[in-house]
């Protein structure tokens, strides 16, 4: 598919749960090996619902892991929760791999996992899933606000 696309592979990421490694370790070492040798990023997905041990972190070659939003819930300067979740991010950020929080709806959320070292951070804090048509639109409007205000800030 990516040879008759010319979609670049290092622009792909290949998300594998956490729930699927643990079932299904052999067929994700292959897997993993695979889609690595063709230069595409591989993220353990829902980090955080099962019991992935650091061994599994170390073993299977992850470039990314993806705090689950259940992580999230009360999330909250000091509390147990954001000590858990710094530890994750430290955790990973040691075994050089990328963290990107899922489900972030707070700004209070997004500061604490910035300063925790989180690299991406997606939710509804960002922006809702949408109709493509509407997700177009939205860009275009603010691809004309930057550029008005580019005018505006050059003359």
């Amino acid at each position: 598919m990516l040879e008759q696309t010319r979609f670049p592979p290092e622009r792909l990421q290949f998300e594998i749960t956490e729930g699927y490694l643990l079932a299904n370790p052999e067929r994700v070492v292959r897997a993993v090996e695979t889609f690595k040798e063709r230069g595409m990023s591989i993220a353990l997905d829902d980090f955080g619902t099962g019991f992935t041990s650091i061994h599994y972190l170390r073993s299977y070659g992850f470039s990314h892991i993806k705090i689950d939003k259940s992580l999230l819930d009360g999330l909250a300067p000091g509390s147990k929760g954001a000590m858990l979740v710094t530890g994750a991010i430290m955790l990973a950020c040691g075994l050089d791999m990328r963290v990107i929080a899922e489900g972030v709806e707070t700004e209070e959320q997004a500061q604490l996992l910035r300063q925790a070292g989180c690299h991406k951070l997606q939710g509804y804090l960002f922006g809702k899933p949408m109709p493509l048509a509407d997700f177009v639109a939205a860009w275009e409007r603010s691809e004309r606000t930057v550029l008005q205000a580019s005018a505006r800030f050059a003359g």
